[in-house]
């Protein structure tokens, strides 16, 4: 009875109506017989699809993000509840829990995105930091929350250029490049050389060195596997990186955000666990030692990343800042950004333009490891990306 239809109908009349409402959508081409991939097609089907987990399944946004993408924000409330009143809006979502998700400002003309395409440009851009600032502090915040703006690479200020120094001490020591070009020769059979090698090589170096919870033969206590754990990595990184589609950004923002807080606190355990045992704790939270967290004198490279969480600590960073400001965003640039160059890489090797260097690559990298071979390898994966 409260507040009730404002028509305030019988119980026949009311029925009749909605009886007729339910025979236009159910009579209606457009909702059944033409609804289908064959006359949609599989990208356009796809598009129309709703998603339960963004605004209970409304789909409304997307008309205006891509009538407007110049005008309206991937989260403005104007686009995903534009049939109530702003301030109606933020009451209901308010009640709901839901108003963080929205921003409540009206709808503004946003300026063009440049494309920086040559070389040149790049370097100019770059080289001017008080002109071009790094505005990946932004989605990081969102991912991270206060942890994400102090990432060394989120700023162009003394604070964060002392983060970059701090780590590049505490990582890049003395003996880390056999150790690193040991990683990355462990042989592998006939593979997907994207899927299985390019993506999934960086994941376990990041595990090992950054103490993530992968779930291997070596570590069975991990939380993801290695599929589950890059695909966690690259949505943090086209979240912060990519996200260019207005339509595709709030579903995208909200998904990366869930992954990104259970990851994160799962990495802030590891963190504490190793302030709290010092170098015992080598292998960390996910290792094979059933208790005591024994050290593991075998893997050198993990030994490398509790001696860096050990100096970060030292620095006067909580277990919070390590983990939020330095290790999980580390993490997410580092490995998909790898993957990618990695897989341009071969991709021009394997095109009929490069694939006449592929004997010469492979009698490099068949000979005994030396800073020589590696240096020439890195030659060839260097110029193969651009190309």
């Amino acid at each position: 009875m409260a507040p009730g239809v404002g028509i305030a109908p019988t119980y026949t009349v009311s029925r009749v109506v909605l009886s007729d409402a339910v025979c236009l959508v159910r009579g209606d081409r457009h909702y059944t017989t033409d609804y289908s991939p064959r006359n949609l097609t599989n990208w356009g089907y796809n598009e129309v699809q709703y998603d339960l987990a963004v605004n209970h399944g409304c789909v409304f946004y997307k008309l205006f993000l891509r009538a407007f993408p110049d005008h309206f924000k991937p989260d403005s409330v104007y686009a995903h509840y534009p049939m109530v009143t702003p301030a109606e809006n933020r009451r209901i979502l308010t009640d709901l829990g839901r108003a963080h998700l929205f921003d409540f400002a009206p709808p503004a003309a946003i300026p063009p995105r440049v494309e920086v395409t040559s070389y040149g440009g790049a370097r100019y851009v770059l080289e001017n930091q008080d002109k071009y600032r790094v505005t990946w502090h932004e989605g990081l915040t969102f991912l991270m929350d206060a942890g994400g703006a102090r990432f060394m690479l989120s700023g162009d200020t003394a604070f964060h250029a002392a983060q970059r120094r701090c780590m590049h001490g505490l990582l890049y020591r003395e003996g880390w490049r056999p150790h690193v070009r040991a990683f990355y020769r462990e042989p592998s059979r006939q593979v997907d050389i994207v899927r299985d090698v390019g993506n999934l090589a960086h994941v376990h170096f990041a595990a090992r060195v950054l103490g993530l919870p992968l779930k291997t033969a070596r570590t069975p206590r991990g939380v993801y596997t290695e599929h589950e754990l890059y695909a966690v990595l690259a949505i943090i990184f086209v979240c912060i990186f990519f996200d260019l589609d207005p339509a595709k950004s709030f579903p995208l923002r909200q998904a990366a955000r869930a992954v990104t807080q259970q990851l994160g606190k799962l990495v802030e355990a590891e963190v504490k666990l190793v302030r709290t045992l010092g170098a015992g704790v080598v292998g960390g939270l996910f290792s094979k030692a059933a208790a005591g967290f024994a050290a593991r004198k075998d893997d050198p490279l993990a030994a490398y990343g509790v001696h860096m969480i050990q100096g970060l600590l030292r620095s006067g960073l909580s277990a919070y800042d390590v983990a939020w400001s330095h290790i999980v965003p580390t993490a997410g640039a580092m490995v998909p950004n790898q993957a990618e160059v990695f897989a341009q890489a071969v991709d021009f090797y394997l095109s009929p333009e490069g694939r006449p260097y592929l004997a010469d690559i492979h009698s490099v990298a068949t000979q005994p490891p030396s800073d020589q071979t590696d240096a020439l390898l890195l030659g060839y994966a260097m110029e193969g990306i651009p190309l």
